[in-house]
């Protein structure tokens, strides 16, 4: 689907796996494997600042996690876990937000046992095959009885990965039983209009990526794309930063789920529409998506510049015209 999502849940911050290419050989290859010196002890502090203070909710293309994280010191005696993470809630206007959740735990047998592992490292470097991938490490700490608190070394594998990224239920410390708190509401994800219809709050102008190279076929809409079902409409502005950009994404505006009348001046405005070219230098500065109530299929209409409107036409993207006419219907919806 080509708009923006967010993907925030699985353990840590996020665990965010980007899985690319799983290289012949697997993990392993030839390499033997030995433990891995101990890690500093992390610095005992107090009192517990909260998840916000700690940096864990700030937007950043990092992977390394926390800063600070060390061996749990020998005086350190844990009875908590903490796991600040973000993740999405709706709220009393009924608008989806992101939120960062301090979450606890206080059974943290497992995770102790598990964050006592050595971690491992390879003997013959060179021969070690990897798996080309992402991890996000989690924003985990430890506090006592006392009110302290640490930030804990995850033990990871020869390949630099937290042990048990491959195992079926994820590290220990995805597993334990979290009580979970909202602290902060960070933005709003998706507003109560959008929500209701059926729309993303980004959204890319498809009609643009897909005739970047000027490849399209054109071909007149003849018979009606939907099936004669109910059609939603999703209205979006182009800022001006990504006017110029082969893959725009545009903003929400505004949309609703239209009924059966006005479903049908669509459908009827859209049959009809004359075959385009692909080539043509104007920029949209907004554009529509309509789209079956059964989701499939998806329409894109430029509501200026070219004005062209994108279908499948069963044998790929082709390219129609769009009439004043099916502007003003769908605007005006």
């Amino acid at each position: 689907m080509p708009h923006l999502a967010s993907v925030r849940r699985l353990f840590g911050r996020v665990l965010a796996l980007f899985l690319g290419l799983a290289l012949a050989g697997g993990l392993g290859g030839c390499s033997s494997t030995v433990e891995a010196a101990p890690t500093r002890p992390a610095e005992m502090q107090q009192p517990w600042p909260g998840c916000e203070a700690t940096g864990a909710f700030q937007e950043t293309d990092s992977f390394a996690g926390p800063p600070g994280q060390g061996s749990i010191p020998n005086a350190f005696q844990a009875t908590t876990a903490v796991l600040c993470q973000t993740d999405d809630r709706t709220n009393a206007d009924d608008e989806l937000v992101l939120v960062g959740l301090e979450r606890r735990a206080t059974d943290i047998t497992s995770l102790l046992t598990y964050l006592a592992q050595p971690s491992r490292v390879s003997t013959r470097p060179d021969d070690l095959v990897c798996q080309t991938m992402a991890v996000s490490l989690p924003w985990l700490f430890l506090l006592d009885a006392q009110g302290r608190w640490v930030t804990p070394a995850l033990p990871t594998d020869e390949c630099n990965f937290p042990l048990g990224t491959f195992d079926a239920d994820g590290p220990t410390y995805g597993r334990l039983a979290y009580h979970d708190a909202v602290v902060t509401q960070l933005r709003v994800t998706e507003s109560a209009e959008a929500r209701a219809a059926g729309c993303a709050m980004q959204w890319k102008n498809m009609v643009q990526v897909e005739t970047s190279d000027g490849a399209v076929t054109g071909e007149t809409i003849r018979t009606d794309p939907f099936g004669g079902s109910e059609v939603g409409v999703c209205l979006y502005d182009v800022p001006d930063e990504e006017a110029s950009a082969d893959s725009p994404t545009g903003e929400f505006r505004a949309g609703r789920k239209l009924d059966q009348e006005m479903s049908k001046d669509v459908v009827a405005a859209l049959i009809g529409s004359k075959a385009a070219p692909a080539d043509c230098s104007k920029r949209a500065s907004g554009f529509a998506v309509l789209r079956s109530s059964r989701g499939e299929p998806t329409v894109y209409v430029e509501l200026d510049g070219c004005q062209r409107i994108l279908t499948d036409g069963g044998q790929g993207p082709t390219l129609a015209q769009a009439s004043p006419t099916l502007v003003r219907t769908i605007t005006r919806t």
